[in-house]
């Protein structure tokens, strides 16, 4: 897996609003940064608008919970339609 290039001098630079979180208790008191795009499109200009999906678990628990229309199998066409990779399709396609 490869980033494009230059992409990590974006994150907490003068880019970057570089929030962090208030200490977490289960962290040690530790704050996590969390980022957000200074610029025009945001994060997601930050982030060379990466995204993932989660894991078919999640939607049919969600499913099977009420949440009609969000199980992995009704769910899985719309990642299709918005995935596109130059190196071609992945194994959910």
């Amino acid at each position: 897996m490869s980033a494009p290039h230059g992409v990590f001098q974006l994150l907490r630079g003068p880019l970057d609003w570089s929030y962090t979180t208030t200490p977490q208790p289960h962290l040690d008191g530790r704050e996590i940064p969390i980022s957000g795009g200074r610029l025009l499109g945001g994060g997601g200009s930050i982030h060379y608008q990466s995204w993932f999906h989660g894991h078919r678990l999640d939607y049919d628990t969600w499913s099977a919970r009420g949440m009609k229309g969000w199980s992995w199998d009704e769910v899985l066409p719309a990642f299709k339609r918005s995935e596109d990779h130059e190196l071609g399709a992945s194994h959910w396609q």
